[in-house]
C-alpha cells in the first residue's frame, strides 16, 4: 500500500514552528506536540526548555509558576485568600491546575503555615489553609472565618436559651378577681421554678417531677392531682415543651444545631461575609464543611456554660 512522505526538512519546521509558539505564549498542549508523530511530548518538551514545568496535559513556562507562587505569598502574608484562575493560561485543564498548585512552594507551606490569629474553630488549634481549583485560603483567612461562624455559633446558643427560658404566655397573673390563688404558686414564683429546671433542656419528656400537672391555669391544684403529675410520665409534645408554645422549643440543643449550622447555612454566611467567593464555585461550602465541627463544639459549649453559670447562681441564691 501507499503511504504519506513528509520530507526532513518540513518536519523540522512545523517542530520549529511549536517551540517558537511555546517561547511566545509560554504554554502547549501535549496534543499539538503529538500530532507531529511525537510519541512523549512532556520529554521532547523537557529536553528543549529543561527550565520549564511538564504538567499533565501541557507543557508552561516556569514564569507562570512563578508568578503564581508570589500571589500565593501575598495571600498568606495578609492573612487573605486569592483566586489563581485568572493568572492561569485558560487552556489548562483542572488537573494541570492542580499538579502547578501542589508544585508551588507557598502551597506546600500552607498546612504547617501559623494563622496570624489562633483559631477559636476546631478545638482551638490553628487551621490549616487549603486549595480549591484555582483558589488558594490562607491559613490565617480560614482562621479569620472561623472566629466570625464561632460567633454565629454563639448567637444560635444564646437564642435558644433566651427561648427556653423565657416566661410562658401562662405566667401572667390571670386569676379572676375574688378568687383565691394557689398558695405560694403565684404566676410569678410558677415562672421562678421553671427557671429552676433550665438544666433539663435536651432531656426530652422526662424532665423535672411535676411539670406536666402544670398548665398555667388560674384555679387550685389537689396534691393528689399533683401526685399523679409526678407519677405518670409526660407524652411526647406535653409538660414544658407545650406549655412554652410548642415541641420545637424543646428540642435537644444537638438537633438544634444541626438545622441552624448546618454547612449550608454556614456556607451562605461565607457569601454574605466575602462575595467575592461566589465566583469560585463550591468555595464557600468546602470551607464551611471544614468549620462546621469547631462551630458546632462552640454552640455545644455556649449551652453548657449557660446552664452552668445558671445552676451555680440558683445554689448561691438557696
Amino acid at each position: 500500500g501507499g503511504y504519506t512522505w513528509v520530507p526532513a526538512v518540513h518536519a523540522q519546521r512545523q517542530q520549529d514552528d511549536l517551540l517558537s509558539f511555546f517561547m511566545q505564549n509560554r504554554v502547549l498542549q501535549y496534543s499539538a506536540v503529538t500530532r507531529l508523530g511525537i510519541a512523549d511530548a512532556a520529554a521532547h518538551l523537557g529536553a528543549a526548555f529543561p527550565d520549564d514545568l511538564p504538567l499533565r496535559t501541557a507543557f508552561v513556562g516556569a514564569e507562570v509558576a512563578t508568578l503564581a507562587d508570589s500571589t500565593v505569598e501575598e495571600a498568606v502574608s495578609s492573612s487573605s485568600w486569592t483566586d489563581l484562575t485568572p493568572l492561569l493560561p485558560a487552556v489548562l485543564a483542572p488537573e494541570d491546575v492542580t499538579e502547578l498548585l501542589n508544585r508551588l512552594p507557598s502551597v506546600g507551606h500552607l498546612s504547617s503555615a501559623a494563622a496570624s490569629k489562633a483559631g477559636p474553630g476546631g478545638g482551638g488549634g490553628i487551621p490549616s489553609g487549603f486549595v480549591h481549583g484555582g483558589a488558594v485560603v490562607s491559613a490565617g483567612f480560614v482562621s479569620e472565618a472561623a472566629g466570625r461562624l464561632d460567633g454565629v455559633a454563639r448567637e444560635a446558643a444564646q437564642e435558644q436559651v433566651r427561648r427556653r427560658t423565657a416566661p410562658p404566655p401562662a405566667a401572667v397573673d390571670s386569676t379572676p378577681a375574688g378568687s383565691t390563688p394557689v398558695k405560694g404558686k403565684s404566676p410569678a414564683a410558677a415562672a421562678a421554678v421553671d427557671s429552676d429546671d433550665d438544666d433539663d433542656w435536651g432531656k426530652g419528656s422526662k424532665g423535672k417531677k411535676g411539670k406536666g400537672g402544670k398548665g398555667g391555669k388560674g384555679g387550685k391544684v389537689s396534691a393528689k392531682k399533683g401526685k399523679a403529675a409526678q407519677s405518670t410520665p409526660e407524652p411526647k409534645g406535653s409538660g414544658k415543651g407545650s406549655k412554652k408554645g410548642g415541641a420545637g422549643q424543646q428540642q435537644d440543643p444537638a438537633d438544634v444545631a444541626a438545622t441552624l449550622l448546618s454547612t449550608s447555612a454556614l456556607a451562605d454566611h461565607i457569601s454574605q461575609w466575602y462575595p467575592a467567593m461566589d465566583a469560585c464555585s463550591g468555595l464557600a461550602e468546602e470551607l464551611a464543611a471544614r468549620l462546621r465541627s469547631g462551630a458546632l463544639a462552640a454552640f455545644q459549649d455556649a449551652v453548657h456554660n449557660h446552664f452552668v453559670a445558671g445552676g451555680e447562681a440558683r445554689r448561691r441564691a438557696r
